[in-house]
């Protein structure tokens, strides 16, 4: 599992993880996953439950800092797989 931390927030990628392309962010109050789109964009990921015990507020924060750290975590997600 590789893992970075940008603006107090933890974000992760696990070994062979299945597509899409995404990280996992571990917020002060919970877990949000982020799916890594193209050309910078980012959003919440397409699942049932993306947003795991995480405030409105670290909801907001994740994706934005996801979206400005958007190619360095591209780059810890091809590291992973």
């Amino acid at each position: 599992m590789g893992s970075i931390r940008v603006a107090g927030i933890r974000f992760t990628a696990h070994p062979q993880d299945h597509m899409p392309r995404h990280v996992h962010a571990m917020t002060g109050s919970g877990e949000v996953i982020i799916e890594l789109l193209t050309r910078g964009k980012v959003r919440l990921d397409q699942r049932t439950q993306p947003v795991r015990g995480a405030t409105t507020n670290d909801v907001r924060k994740a994706l934005k800092v996801a979206a400005f750290s958007h190619d360095l975590l591209i780059q810890l997600w091809e590291k992973a797989r």
